[in-house]
């Protein structure tokens, strides 16, 4: 069954893998940050990056990531922040 929704959040991961040098990543979900989707979360089975559209034709950069793996508790939405309680990593 098709799912629009899937189609999107591939479509993001295929962009990042074009662009960035990545292993290779599974898509789960993704979800907007703000109402003009300027600012995405894309999760895969090996992290969570946050992407921003800075321009219309730059495509998506990578703003941050987190390895999964780092993660100790589920993200929290705080008003219109994202907050990741991770591991601290020396």
């Amino acid at each position: 069954m098709f799912s629009n929704y899937e189609a999107v959040g591939n479509f993001l991961l295929r962009e990042l893998v074009r662009t960035q040098d990545l292993p290779s990543e599974t898509y789960w979900a993704h979800a907007s940050l703000d109402p003009d989707t300027k600012s995405i979360a894309l999760v895969t089975n090996r992290r969570v990056y946050v992407l921003r559209n800075a321009q219309l034709w730059a495509g998506w950069s990578v703003d941050k990531n987190i390895p999964i793996s780092n993660l100790v508790a589920v993200p929290q939405v705080e008003g219109n922040r994202l907050i990741f309680a991770t591991i601290k990593v020396i």
